[in-house]
Order: structure tokens, then sequence, then C-alpha cells
């Protein structure tokens, strides 16, 4: 048996047992994710947090109201000037009283549809 017949059965032999990474092909179009399912991460990523009220300086003339958070009873955020902290996004806030924040959060192109989500104030 020569020398090419040998390699070409080894290489026969033994493909089929090389486990070769799965590879993304660019050019297929991409999966896209249901809207129901995008929708539900983000209400339960907003969900577990809590509106616990604003502080504002009383010597300043323009009013900068620093919104405070809380999640799980374990971590605050402080939301100033309206400069959302990495954590809540993709969320925005639309309106805040003294009672409630209103956020909204784009979905995808393809869905069409914001989210919007009310957080009353301390409650759970």
């Amino acid at each position: 048996m020569s020398s090419i017949a040998r390699l070409l059965l080894c290489v026969l032999l033994y493909l089929p047992k090389i486990s070769i990474p799965d590879v993304k092909d660019p050019f297929l179009s991409p999966t896209l994710s249901s809207c129901q399912q995008l929708e539900a991460n983000l209400i339960t990523k907003i969900n577990g947090w809590q509106y616990f009220g604003g502080i504002q300086d009383e010597s300043l003339q323009s009013k900068y109201p620093a919104i405070l958070v809380l999640r799980h009873q374990q971590a605050w955020l402080t939301i100033f000037n309206g400069v959302i902290p990495l954590s809540l996004l993709p969320w925005q806030i639309l309106t805040i009283s003294t009672k409630s924040i209103k956020w909204q959060a784009p979905l995808p192109n393809y869905c069409h549809k914001n989210i919007i989500f009310t957080m009353n104030w301390g409650a759970r």
C-alpha cells in the first residue's frame, strides 16, 4: 500500500472521532429571540428593584434629585440627574413623581414595541 493510500485511510478512520467545535456561519441570519421572552426578561430585571424616594438639596436653586432604588435589601443605586446606572440599562426614566417612577425600555425593531413599567414607592 502506498503512503498516500495509508494517509487517506488514517484520515478516513480518525476523522469521525475528531471533535470540531461548532462555528457560527456568518452568512446565516441570526436567531431572534421572541418578543415575549425579551419582554419577560426586561420586566424580571427591573422588578427586582424597589423605589425608595429621592433626596434634594434645598440650598440648590435648580432641582437635581437623587433617586434611590434598592435590590433585594442588599444593593442601593442612586440615580443622579437622570443618568441610569449600567445595571438598569436599557431602561430609561419617563416620569418621576413622589410615589412612582415610570420606566421605558425599547425592544428590538422587529417587535415594534416599547415596554412601560411603573415602579411604585416602597411597594413590594
